[in-house]
This record gives C-alpha cells, sequence and structure tokens, in this order.
C-alpha cells in the first residue's frame, strides 16, 4: 500500500475543507432559552436533546416535551427520584430547577419545546407563576 506523500496532503486537506458539505456544523442556537438550555440542561440532555440513551431522556420529538405544559413544567421543577419521562423510568436523577425564576424556566420550556424536531407553543412566565402556585411544595 502506498503511502501519500506530505505534498500531496496539502491540495487534499484543502479539498475537503472546501466541500464542506451537509456535515458542516449548523449555527448554534441563539436566545435566552438556548442559552439557559446550555448552562443547565446540555450536560444531561445532550446539545441535540438526543440525551445518552437509556441514561437520560431524550427531549427530541418526545410525547412529554411536545405534551400539555404542566406535566413537563412540574417535572423540570421538581425533578425525579428515579427520573421518568413518558412513562418510562431512567436510572439517573432529574434535579430540581425550581429555583430559576418563572421566565428563567418558561424561557428553558419554550426552547425545548421549539427545538429538537418538537413542535408545541412556547411557555409563558404566567404559566410557570401559576403552575408554582398550585404545585408549593
Amino acid at each position: 500500500m502506498e503511502r501519500l506523500r506530505p505534498a500531496a496532503l496539502g491540495p487534499l486537506l484543502c479539498l475537503v475543507a472546501a466541500c464542506g458539505g451537509t456535515n458542516a456544523p449548523a449555527e448554534p442556537p441563539v436566545g435566552p432559552g438556548a442559552a439557559l438550555y446550555a448552562r443547565y440542561c446540555v450536560a444531561c440532555h445532550m446539545p441535540d436533546g438526543s440525551a445518552r440513551e437509556g441514561l437520560r431522556p431524550a427531549l427530541a420529538l418526545s410525547p412529554t416535551v411536545n405534551g400539555p405544559v404542566p406535566a413537563l413544567a412540574v417535572w423540570v421543577m421538581y425533578g425525579e427520584r428515579p427520573a421518568t419521562l413518558s412513562g418510562r423510568p431512567y436510572p439517573s436523577v432529574m434535579p430540581r430547577y425550581a429555583t430559576l425564576k418563572d421566565d428563567e424556566l418558561a424561557a428553558i420550556l419554550s426552547y425545548v419545546r421549539g427545538a429538537f424536531g418538537n413542535s408545541a407553543a412556547a411557555v409563558g412566565a404566567a404559566d410557570i407563576a401559576a403552575l408554582r402556585a398550585s404545585h408549593a411544595r
């Protein structure tokens, strides 16, 4: 098997870099929800919402994420031990994020409900405040 000479690598690398193709990195999401997701959620649920198979629930195309706001919001605010999503248990623990402000929680939920192939309606801070009042723990 013949090796490529270093002089031959330069043009080859230029060709590969110029192609780009569909594997070029996507623009990072912007906005307060995306930034908060990156801060609080991405370590477990991954940048694309796919999570770690079998360890944490995927958010992409999730019935819970796309379903009624109260189920998702209460899950995010108060967490679960062990974590469950869409009726499936996971060995990891969903942390409690009730200490976040209403507008921060609404931004995260709105982001998740509109990202990763999800297409659910946004969540308002007033929705979170009402849920917090009715589910005080």
